[in-house]
């Protein structure tokens, strides 16, 4: 049985590029439900501290100058105009992932 390398190449070809596409668009969509952080920070903390951490109303969270033991520390009991969070506001848990998101951010 004879059969066209050629033909066979540009699919092989064309099915490589399909795939490397499909599995940079799966990678992007991780990412963005990898960070549940994000999620928590956009409902606690952005309006005051700008959607990337830029500052508004709010200091600079980004570059993060804080350990996650300072966040929580500065977070349950305020500090300045920032009053304090309280659990059923945001979970330890939570902080910690929005501490997480930060840091992703600073990397950006």
């Amino acid at each position: 049985m004879k059969f066209a390398p050629r033909v066979f190449f540009r699919c092989s070809r064309s099915m490589l590029l399909a795939s490397a596409m499909l599995v940079s668009s799966l990678a992007t969509s991780a990412l963005a439900e990898d960070a549940p952080g994000q999620k928590v920070y956009d409902r606690v903390c952005a309006r005051c501290h700008g959607p990337a951490g830029e500052g508004a109303e709010a200091p600079t969270l980004v570059p993060l100058n804080h350990t996650a033991d300072q966040v929580l520390y500065i977070a349950r009991l305020g500090r300045g105009e920032m009053p304090p969070l309280p659990k059923n506001t945001i979970s330890n848990e939570e902080i910690a992932d929005v501490v997480a998101y930060l840091t992703t951010l600073a990397a950006h």
